[in-house]
């Protein structure tokens, strides 16, 4: 393939994700026409690309064409692996794809539902593409979970109002998320033999296939059964397959393209891409044949007996895929042969049906067999696609699904025994009765009820009749190079396709396709009399799902008892494990006695400075126990967190210092403000009642303390006993040794922070952003339901403070901005870094809630919005994350203009990322006060509103810090 071929594939794959964003931000400024134009043309393009190389393909080597090394110490890689089984799906994916995109543009009335599905759609699209296109089978499962989750968006599209589908979404993501995780521990343990064998940590096809022998290697049987839990669940396979009738509350366009032609087909891919790997052993033969067929009848029985048009639909396509797990059990090339053309068939012939019972639905308002009835004289295209698809579906020559059903019947008679054969034989049977089912009862049986028909666009029939013109007549399987050249690919033998087998009438398969049609026919002419309330097995699917749900509802229960509510005994719980482990480790690290009393201890006078804080600390931490009010507690504690930036001091800890002393005051002021809005009468019932507790419970409470407080102590004095044998060859040497060579920094702690550690501080950043959004979400939940809806900022209140403190705290201001950028700007260099800039310019915010209160701020510093600081810190920091991409490097690699000085500035990707964090903190402390000194929750966060009666309302509500202390 030519370079240019390459890079236009790479980013092709990348347009649906780019869509999807680019719809959720603009998407209801744009026309309808625009967002159908790229969402059509994106899949259109992708088609095409795959489409111009197909003629590069060879069937005994593939294509690797290598994207990013994402986290090369684990073997995951981004990359493109084609051959003809990656392109055959790709092509499916984006050619019916595309097809869906034009269908959804006349399905939605509403513009916002249609963006929004397109979001959604574009975002599933990508995934979808990713993950058969993928070379690296980790990376593959990271796509495989994002197919799970933006179909769970898909079928709980009408959530909001609708309970099914929210339940269906639920229970789709329940079982194919677990099948998930039953998928990750099969692909650990493919890339552990890998290692065993071949030395490397690699999880890239290319280097997995190239594996012999897995079959007599002892993890062989964990391997392909949790591999096959994984495809088992996606693809809906006997005993899962209940989610996927479940999930047809999802609009008819994510039906018709994630459950009958692209995700369902998910497991069906994984198993076939690794054939070649798994397939040289009984297991999997009789494994596979035994599931797929299983599926098969059972699906097939339970199709005949749906009323839902989608329920038959769906149930239809998990016998369909029975049959495509079942053929993958063949050890030759005549089952990958049928593989290949009962796939595009199916993908064909089923995304046409739910697409024209989708129009149903949507014309007559309901999709219930019973209520409908004689819709031919009114959908007559309609009527016509869906009348050729179903008899595809039957397996009625010339068509597709005839095709289709010879190569299958000709695996059943060659390869497979009489049980199977039976099975095929019925189960073929049974849909051809559902066939002839919705072609009469839906088209030409006169109805039994009014239907309210409204016809739909013109234009909406235009999608499916694309499908019926590239895949529903059986000359364009047989005739179509590009079918023949998948056969090919995929077998490695030059395979004639044929229309009617050789030797007519005379062949089996063919005599035996009439057979099944014949008694199919029959099946329908006769059920009337057939019994329909009756169950294939004792237990459902379904049942055994419920079952699953209600034993760990009473295992949340029995959680939930254990965890009542009270702090206390969560840390009594955490603290107590936390002790049992260190009594198992810490003896075996500890020094002897001997060694201990040998060694010589002098005390200088950083060792007084010690022990002063350390008095000091432990004075604040027992006042803070015996005191009764509040704030005084609080200050207490805030006291002992400046004992420990104090001993970080004399440890030669500036940076951390700062940080324990910044924190701490935000801390302390955070913990004084939530405090006070508790009303004075609460607090001072908590406090008269603070010691009127049994002595049994101070003893408990006490021998708990002292246990804990003893491990913690030998824990510590373990890690410093061992410090002397750690002194050379230690992380932090190396830290001291290469940041100022690596990042041309003197400060250790931002080069940890920004470079070393980054994608830890991303998430950490990114967890105290959330942090921020839920202490907003929680607390004006309760403004709502106390009619604090919205808050008039009109209001003026009489300050508490003197007119000096004001303009002390006007002159403090700017001053502490300065200093919060001279350790943003110089953090490099100097004590301090993006997080204490984002605490300092968080405490200046504090100061200006407690001086000039909640309706000032508001007013007159209006610009002040902590969520456009949160939305510009966590873009920041993604940004500064990838924009190592685009220059050919790895995610969050350190960049910087070399030889460029800017007032002692060092403009590096570390200079962004510091910049991202301050930001963000910045946005989370200032969301967090905006959140707690709303006037609303002075009542909201109290018990009693009797009490406060008396309170002049607004100036309670702007400085309640009278009475404090």
């Amino acid at each position: 393939m030519k370079d240019g071929d390459t890079l236009m594939i790479i980013w092709l794959m990348f347009f649906p994700f780019l869509i999807s964003v680019g719809l959720a931000i603009f998407g209801n400024r744009l026309d309808r026409r625009v967002k159908t134009l790229l969402t059509t043309g994106m899949m259109a393009s992708i088609l095409m690309a795959l489409l111009l190389n197909l003629p590069n393909l060879d069937a005994d080597t593939a294509q690797t064409l290598p994207v990013y090394d994402w986290v090369p110490a684990m073997g995951l890689s981004v990359s493109l692996y084609l051959d003809g089984l990656a392109v055959l799906f790709g092509l499916i994916v984006s050619g019916i794809g595309a097809v869906i995109f034009i269908y959804t543009h006349f399905y939605f009335e509403e513009d916002d539902e249609h963006t929004r599905f397109s979001v959604w759609l574009s975002a599933f699209s990508g995934a979808m593409l990713w993950l058969v296109l993928a070379g690296n089978l980790l990376f593959m499962f990271v796509m495989w979970e994002l197919t799970s989750i933006t179909s769970f968006m898909l079928i709980g599209f009408y959530g909001k109002t609708d309970p099914n589908a929210r339940a269906s979404a639920t229970r789709a993501l329940v079982v194919t998320g677990g099948g998930g995780l039953a998928l990750l521990g099969g692909i650990l343990l493919l890339g552990y033999v890998n290692h065993q064998v071949n030395g490397v940590i690699s999880f890239d096809y290319a280097t997995l296939l190239q594996l012999s022998q897995l079959d007599a290697h002892p993890l062989y049987g964990a391997i392909l059964l949790l591999i096959g839990l994984g495809a088992m669940t996606k693809s809906a396979q006997f005993p899962f397959h209940f989610w996927l009738p479940n999930a047809m509350t999802a609009p008819t366009p994510a039906s018709a393209f994630l459950h009958s032609a692209t995700m369902v087909k998910a497991g069906v891919y994984l198993l076939a891409r690794l054939y070649p790997l798994l397939h040289h052993h009984p297991l999997w033969e009789v494994g596979l044949q035994v599931v797929g067929l299983t599926t098969f009848l059972v699906s097939a029985v339970l199709a005949i007996k749906q009323r839902d048009l989608k329920g038959l639909l769906a149930y239809s396509t998990t016998a369909w895929l029975g049959v495509l797990v079942a053929l993958l059990a063949v050890p030759h090339q005549a089952g990958m042969t049928a593989f290949v053309m009962g796939t595009l068939a199916h993908a064909f012939y089923k995304s046409i049906l739910f697409l024209c019972v989708g129009t149903i639905d949507h014309s007559c308002g309901t999709r219930q067999v019973d209520e409908l009835g004689g819709l031919f004289r009114r959908m007559p295209l309609t009527g016509s696609l869906a009348i050729i698809s179903a008899l595809s579906m039957a397996g009625i020559p010339p068509l597709y699904g005839f095709v289709a059903k010879e190569n299958l019947l000709h695996v059943v008679t060659h390869d497979w025994n009489t049980w199977a054969l039976g099975v095929v034989f019925v189960g073929s049977a049974l849909l051809v009765m559902v066939a002839w089912r919705l072609i009469w009862e839906v088209f030409f049986r006169p109805s039994d009820v009014e239907i309210h028909y409204h016809a739909m666009p013109r234009w909406t029939m235009f999608a499916p009749s694309l499908l019926a013109i590239g895949g529903s007549v059986g000359m364009v399987a047989t005739l179509n190079p590009v079918t023949q050249r998948f056969v090919n690919l995929l077998t490695g033998e030059s395979n004639a396709l044929y229309l009617i087998p050789k030797g007519g009438f005379a062949n089996t398969e063919f005599q035996l396709s009439l057979a099944i049609i014949a008694l199919g026919t029959v099946l329908f002419a006769v059920r009337r009399w057939l019994v329909w309330e009756w169950s294939v097995l004792p237990f459902t699917g379904a049942q055994l799902y419920q079952a699953f749900i209600a034993l760990l509802s009473r295992l949340g229960e029995g959680a939930l008892w254990i965890q009542g509510g009270k702090v206390r005994y969560y840390l009594v719980v955490i603290l107590a494990i936390y002790s049992a482990l260190l009594a198992y480790f810490v003896p075996t690290t500890l020094y002897s006695t001997q060694a201990l009393m040998q060694a010589d201890f002098q005390v200088d006078f950083a060792g007084w400075i010690n022990l002063a804080l350390l008095l000091i600390g432990v004075a604040s931490v027992w006042f803070s126990i015996i005191n009764k009010r509040h704030i005084l507690s609080a200050l207490s504690l805030g006291l002992f967190g400046y004992v420990i930036g104090g001993v970080f001091i004399l440890e030669g800890a500036p940076d951390v210092a700062l940080v324990q002393f910044l924190v701490e005051t935000l801390a302390s002021v955070l913990l004084i403000i939530m405090i006070s809005r508790l009303p004075h009468s609460l607090r001072k019932h908590i406090g008269d009642n603070l010691w009127k507790t049994s002595r049994r419970g101070i003893i408990r409470d006490a021998v708990i303390a002292s246990v804990i407080g003893v491990m913690v102590f030998l824990f510590a004095f373990a890690a410093i006993s061992n410090r002397p044998n750690r002194e050379r060859d230690t992380i932090a040497n190396w830290y001291f040794e290469h940041t100022q060579e690596d990042l041309g920094i003197q400060d250790v702690v931002a080069a940890v922070v920004t470079d070393y550690r980054g994608m830890d501080t991303l998430i950490e950043i990114t967890v105290f952003a959330v942090a921020g959004l839920g202490i907003l979400s929680l607390l004006t939940l309760s403004r709502e339901q106390e009619g604090y809806g919205t808050v008039e900022l009109t209001q003026r209140a009489i300050p508490l403070t003197t007119p000096f403190v004001r303009v002390v705290a006007t002159l403090i201001f700017p001053f502490t901005i300065l200093i919060a950028g001279s350790q943003l700007l110089y953090g490099g260099g100097i004590t301090g870094d993006g997080f204490t800039a984002g605490v300092v310019a968080g405490l200046s915010v504090a100061l200006g809630y407690i001086v000039y209160g909640y309706y000032a701020m508001q007013n007159e510093f209006s610009w002040l919005r902590p969520i456009r600081f949160l939305i510009a810190g966590l873009s920041l920091a993604f940004t500064n994350a990838a924009l190592p991409l685009l220059f050919g490097k790895n995610w969050m690699a350190f960049m910087e203009i070399e030889g460029f000085y800017f007032a002692g500035i060092h403009p590096a990707t570390t200079l962004l990322f510091e910049t991202s964090i301050a930001l963000t903190v910045v946005g989370s402390v200032g969301l967090i006060l905006d959140t707690i000194a709303h006037p609303a929750d002075v009542h909201a966060l109290g018990e009693d509103r009797s009490q406060d009666h008396e309170v002049d309302l607004p100036n309670k509500l702007i400085h309640p810090f009278e009475d404090t202390f």
